[in-house]
Parts: C-alpha cells; sequence; structure tokens
C-alpha cells in the first residue's frame, strides 16, 4: 500500500514521482479537462483518487481551464465509426464524437453532427478564450482531413472560471439547509464520485429518499 498523497500534491506533481512521458501526463490530463473542467496543474491527486473511489471530497478553489464544445455540421460523417475518439498527442482537442452516427433523429435528413471538446491543458490558463477557440477549429481541421471544406461550425460554447463547465468540481454546496424542509439539488451539491449532469439526478434521488423517510403516512 502506499501513502495517500496530501491535498497540496497535484495530479502532475504525483505524475512526476513516477514518469516524466509528458504522453502519460496528456492522457491523465484530458480525463482531467473532460471530466472535472479542471487540469492535472491545479487538480489535486488526492481528489482525483477520492473521485474514482467515490468517496467524499472538498473544494480547492474555482478551476482555471477553459472547456469548450464546438458542434459542426456536415452532409456526409467526418469521422467513419460512433463512439468518442481520444487524439492523443493534440494541444487543445479532448475528443470528438460522431453524434448522429449514434443518434441520427439529432440532425436534420442528410446531415450530420460531430461534437469537438476542447480545453487547455497545460499552462498558460490565462489564455484568450477566442485564441484557444480558434486554435481548437484548426486542430479539429488537422486532425480529420477534408473537414474544413466539408463541414460548418453551428455552435461553440465556453466555459471558464466563475462559469465552470462542472460545478461539483468548482464548488461545494451543502444538500442541506439550516431551513427545515429546504435543500440543495443540482451539479453545484457535492455527490461522492459523480461529476457532470449526474449529480443533478443523484441529488434530487437522495433527497427525495430523505424526505420520504420522514413522512408518517395519514399524517
Amino acid at each position: 500500500t502506499g501513502r495517500f498523497p496530501d491535498a497540496s500534491v497535484s495530479v502532475n506533481d504525483w505524475l512526476n514521482q513516477f514518469t516524466t512521458d509528458r504522453r502519460v501526463h496528456q492522457t491523465i490530463g484530458v480525463f482531467c479537462v473532460a471530466l472535472f473542467g479542471t487540469n492535472i496543474y491545479e487538480f489535486p491527486m488526492s481528489q482525483l483518487i477520492l473521485c474514482i473511489l467515490k468517496a467524499n471530497v472538498k473544494q480547492t478553489g474555482p478551476p482555471s481551464s477553459v472547456f469548450m464544445e464546438i458542434l459542426f455540421s456536415s452532409d456526409d460523417p467526418l469521422i467513419p465509426e460512433p463512439g468518442v475518439l481520444w487524439p492523443l498527442g493534440a494541444k487543445q482537442v479532448l475528443c470528438m464524437i460522431p453524434l448522429t452516427l449514434t443518434a441520427p433523429d439529432l440532425a436534420p435528413p442528410g446531415k450530420h453532427i460531430t461534437n469537438a471538446y476542447a480545453g487547455i491543458m497545460a499552462p498558460p490558463f490565462d489564455t484568450d478564450p477566442k485564441t484557444v477557440l480558434d486554435a481548437s477549429i484548426q486542430e479539429f481541421y488537422d486532425l480529420i482531413p477534408g473537414a474544413k471544406e466539408k463541414s460548418e461550425i453551428l455552435h461553440c460554447g465556453c466555459w471558464q472560471k466563475d462559469w465552470p463547465v462542472f460545478r461539483d468540481v468548482s464548488v461545494c454546496v451543502e444538500q442541506k439547509t439550516p431551513v427545515k424542509n429546504l435543500y440543495n439539488v443540482g451539479d453545484g451539491v457535492r455527490i461522492p464520485g459523480y461529476s457532470g449532469s449526474t449529480p443533478c439526478a443523484e441529488t434530487a434521488r437522495v433527497v427525495v429518499e430523505e424526505i420520504s423517510a420522514t413522512l408518517q403516512p395519514g399524517k
């Protein structure tokens, strides 16, 4: 058994104890940005481990990483197979998903949508979001031959700092409040081992169970 990392040790610092291979760092970094909206330089390794183990964690402050979603429309699929493509070695693009190969109803007949997630995986993190967006779009075109000529951009979304992509990473709101029968629910409430939109449903389920346990039928 190894010693549990201190809360001050970032994912990057912890990885450096075992390997300096940037491919390994980037692989973990992609998941930190895509799944938690933060980066390996700011995200404590202890939190990553606890999230994996579905244990409760405390927040260390709003992450500064930029997280972006870019939707591309095209007549033909830009990626030939359904699923999620993780481009190892990319600087901004985290993953690419040919949505309509799995859910064709998301686009009109004869049209396809490809979803690209992008972000800042390494310093400097205070880069202008527009600069990151432009670089991400260009990298997407570099990764998918012919995409620039075959597609158009439908939508660009950007989340950062005070408007994070995942509030369960950037804030830590207690489920219970001082007011009786008043609860907090949503992705801003910490539920062990969950991230993103999943806590919205999970926090509601927990509250419903707690309220149901206190009810007395017929009274």
